[in-house]
C-alpha cells in the first residue's frame, strides 16, 4: 500500500517458523524441517483471522498446500508459545520470539519455501514532534 503521507523505513526481514510441542525440554536452538503433508489434520494455534500476521500465515500455508485445523486463536505471541508448549497444537511464529531456553517446543521450517515478514517503521511525513522524531530515529539506528 502506498501513501504519500507516510514515510516508511524498512528495518529487517524476520523468519517465521513452525512450532511443534515437545514433551521433553529442549535446551538447544536447532531448526528442523518438516514436510507440509505431515501437518495435515493437526491442530493449530494461530493469530486472529483479522490480523496481518494471520493473513501472512494463511497465504503461506495455502501456497504449500496446508489447510490448518484451527483449534484456538490468540493475539499474544507469548501466549501462543505457551499454548503450543501445553500441547494444544502447532503454530507459526517469528523466530525472534522463540530463543528462550529451556522450552517445550521444537522449531521447524515447512518444506515448500521459507516464510519471512518485513519489519518497518512508518511515520507521518507531517509529524515534526521532537519526541516522535527521536524515538523513530532511535528505532531505525538500532534495528536496521
Amino acid at each position: 500500500m502506498s501513501d504519500d503521507r507516510l514515510s516508511v523505513c524498512q528495518l529487517y526481514e524476520e523468519e517465521l517458523l513452525l512450532l511443534r510441542p515437545s514433551e521433553k525440554p529442549v535446551h538447544s536452538w536447532r531448526v528442523g524441517n518438516i514436510a507440509a503433508s505431515d501437518l495435515s489434520g493437526l491442530p493449530f494455534v494461530l493469530y486472529p483471522k483479522d490480523s496481518n500476521m494471520r493473513q501472512i500465515i494463511d497465504l503461506y500455508l495455502d501456497r504449500v498446500g496446508v489447510t490448518p485445523e484451527v483449534a484456538m486463536e490468540a493475539a499474544d505471541t507469548e501466549l501462543i508459545v505457551r499454548l503450543v508448549e501445553a500441547g494444544l497444537g502447532q503454530s507459526i511464529l517469528p523466530a525472534n520470539a522463540l530463543r528462550r531456553s529451556p522450552r517445550y517446543f521444537r522449531a521447524a521450517r515447512i518444506s515448500g519455501g521459507r516464510l519471512f515478514r518485513q519489519q518497518a517503521v512508518a511515520t507521518l511525513r507531517a509529524s515534526s514532534r521532537p519526541l516522535t522524531l527521536a524515538i523513530t530515529q532511535f528505532v531505525i539506528d538500532n534495528l536496521s
